[in-house]
């Protein structure tokens, strides 16, 4: 989806190189959580997403890469309930646990290069939101 924004973007505001250069792409190193939430790969999975953006009940939570360690991969008693899911439409990685249906949305080194690639691609700019709240080895990629 970043890709059709950034293409989306150019087209319709008539962008050339030094316009686009003017533009900052905001890369996330932090992630969401969503409780009572669907797996969101495969499939299927852009209606899954648009179907569980409008859900009422459903609760959003930041996650920083301390407590992604903490609470859902290093000390969670249920840590082998999450599996790691690539979610392809958006070109991101989901952890998911049926479970309890939640899924947390977070960077890692392969969706960070993607945008960083898509960035170079474009010629915009980059903008890290949240620096210092991901993990240390994302900023070798910078």
């Amino acid at each position: 989806w970043v890709e059709q924004i950034l293409a989306t973007g150019r087209s319709e505001l008539h962008l050339n190189a030094q316009g686009m250069s003017k533009l900052l792409l905001g890369i996330n190193f932090y992630g969401y959580g969503y409780n009572n939430s669907k797996p969101t790969t495969g499939e299927g999975a852009m209606q899954t997403i648009i179907d569980d953006n409008a859900k009422a009940d459903r609760e959003q939570f930041i996650v920083t890469y301390e407590v992604l360690l903490k609470q859902f991969i290093d000390e969670a008693a249920d840590k082998n309930d999450w599996q790691w899911l690539w979610n392809e439409d958006y070109k991101e990685h989901v952890l998911y646990n049926s479970k309890q249906q939640k899924k947390i949305w977070y960077p890692t080194l392969y969706s960070i290069a993607i945008k960083l690639a898509l960035a170079k691609h474009f010629g915009v700019g980059v903008a890290i939101w949240e620096l210092g709240q991901g993990l240390q080895y994302f900023n070798e990629l910078l």
